[in-house]
């Protein structure tokens, strides 16, 4: 019985080699493709996100602009300082564009499914796309610092916690994300004055 047991658990880290060779050679984008055919989009970005933070994966949304045109042409069209954008990707994903959270908010600006509802955004898919998450964060933030009158701490954390949580003591979390936010953002902007 050990012997039988034993050849089994040969085979089985020998099958676990070879699948890990393929993913190396191919990619996990055919397989996460195949796998999730039938399983939920959720799922899908879910699988996406650990491939990404396993650094095996290819994107499988490609843009064809980069995201930096992305969000300089969202603050644009929104009015917002593209450094606020980058702070708040920085801060809501890390910069990656399948992060998807315990609370299934998506992509880049971390985009709630009822927020990429009122952007139009109807699948998840759709949410998570670069372009789409970047427009819908960028039109977020924007409705925020207007509800804030402009009060660029207040509306980090209304961006993350909605207005009621603005300066309420309930809501520690969403002081400390603004205090986060603010000090990426001072990062990036001494960064760029750095090399440029």
């Amino acid at each position: 019985m050990k012997e039988i047991l034993k050849a089994f658990a040969a085979t089985v880290i020998a099958g676990s080699v070879i699948l890990f060779a393929y993913f190396m050679a191919f990619g996990f984008v055919m397989l996460i493709n195949e796998a999730c055919s039938s399983a939920s989009t959720l799922a899908h970005h879910r699988l996406n996100q650990v491939a990404y933070n396993l650094g095996y994966v290819r994107p499988i949304i490609e843009t064809k602009a980069s995201r930096k045109e992305l969000i300089l042409s969202a603050a644009h069209t929104y009015n917002v300082d593209p450094l606020d954008l980058l702070a708040l990707v920085a801060q809501e994903s890390g910069g990656n564009p399948f992060a998807v959270s315990e609370v299934n908010a998506l992509g880049l600006l971390q985009i709630m499914p009822a927020t990429a509802q009122k952007c139009g955004y109807k699948t998840a898919t759709e949410a998570i796309e670069d372009r789409n998450n970047i427009d819908c964060g960028a039109w977020r933030f924007a409705q925020a610092l207007k509800e804030e009158h402009g009060n660029k701490r207040k509306a980090y954390e209304n961006y993350f916690g909605g207005h009621k949580c603005v300066d309420n003591n309930r809501c520690p979390a969403t002081q400390d994300y603004s205090k986060q936010v603010s000090a990426k953002r001072a990062q990036i902007e001494l960064t760029l004055k750095m090399i440029g």
